[in-house]
């Protein structure tokens, strides 16, 4: 009985660390760097929050809104009860494979082998969505080397506080040297300035989509930067 209880206690300890995720930015940027580097999408994919981070996500957003009054809110928690597993890897696990295959392609496009791609350092700012403080929104740049050539990737990526996992991580481009974003803003330094509109719609959707009957909600945000964290 001893055996069978202590074979269960170690196979929650794994469970558990299996599901922590490091909230350091510049750890989390060289991960994303090294799936693309080893062409692991599996890895990518549990960068981010899984199923029951995700439903878990759907709840807090949902009890949070004091508005809905109590008939609707007990109808959109039902729906959110029975958002299946299936259905996540059909709205978000597809769509994270997706991402990871359209960038992995962009470097390719640029002449770069991504086995040669060598994380070198970030540059980020930190904020806080005034309706999310739960949340921290990262916006910054990647640097990378790869042997021969100086890249970078522009991004932006959000932290749960209250999951403890990161949401998902938006790379706006991969540029050799001397390349700049297209139709953007780019200040003349090694970080990234994106135009407002463009960082305003990056914060209009904070949480992923709940199930789709429970969909129908648009909050928008403006966050001041709280922090600013630049390495060079």
């Amino acid at each position: 009985m001893k055996t069978r209880a202590g074979v269960l206690f170690i196979s929650i300890l794994v469970s558990l660390s299996s599901m922590a995720q490091d909230k350091n930015p510049d750890a989390f940027l060289s991960r994303v760097v090294s799936t693309f580097k080893n062409n692991d999408t599996a890895s990518f994919v549990n960068l981010f929050i899984d199923y029951r981070q995700l439903k878990s996500l759907m709840l807090e957003a949902e009890l949070r809104d004091e508005d809905k009054d109590t008939a609707n809110n007990a109808w959109v928690l039902k729906s959110i009860a029975q958002y299946s597993e299936k259905q996540y890897h059909e709205d978000i696990v597809n769509g994270r494979i997706k991402k990871f295959s359209d960038f992995r392609s962009k470097i390719v496009n640029k002449g770069i082998s991504p086995s040669d791609l060598i994380f070198d350092s970030s540059g980020y700012e930190e904020s806080i969505p005034k309706r999310f403080d739960k949340q921290r929104l990262f916006k910054g740049t990647i640097f990378l080397t790869t042997g021969k050539d100086v890249c970078r990737i522009p991004f932006m990526a959000t932290w749960l506080e209250t999951q403890k996992g990161w949401m998902d991580i938006y790379l706006m481009d991969f540029l050799k040297k001397g390349e700049e974003l297209p139709h953007r803003d780019v200040s003349g330094t090694d970080t990234v300035s994106v135009q407002l509109d463009e960082i305003e719609e990056m914060e209009e959707s904070p949480p992923p989509p709940p199930p789709p009957a429970a969909s129908k909600r648009k909050t928008t945000t403006k966050s001041p930067a709280r922090k600013t964290k630049v390495k060079t």
